[in-house]
């Protein structure tokens, strides 16, 4: 959604009607308390709980493909600066 919030969804299956968690990080970086908040919309299962943890704590903007693009961009500027000297 945002680099503040995200939606991770689990698509149901024969056995699971699947899951869809929300995720949204509150607080500041520097010296406060920073918080996650995170809405379930189905059964959530402890995987899905922990994945969502983990990519709150992730850049997540090389995952997008306009993240992606940078990313490449950027690194290959970089290896290039770095075969000139």
């Amino acid at each position: 959604m945002n680099r503040k919030q995200f939606v991770l969804t689990r698509r149901a299956d024969d056995e699971d009607a699947g899951a869809s968690l929300t995720a949204k990080l509150t607080g500041h970086s520097l010296g406060g308390g920073k918080k996650l908040v995170v809405r379930t919309a189905g059964r959530a299962v402890a995987a899905d709980i922990v994945l969502v943890t983990l990519f709150a704590g992730v850049d997540r903007a090389p995952l997008t493909r306009s993240g992606a693009v940078r990313a490449a961009l950027g690194r290959s500027t970089r290896l290039f600066a770095e075969s000139r000297a």
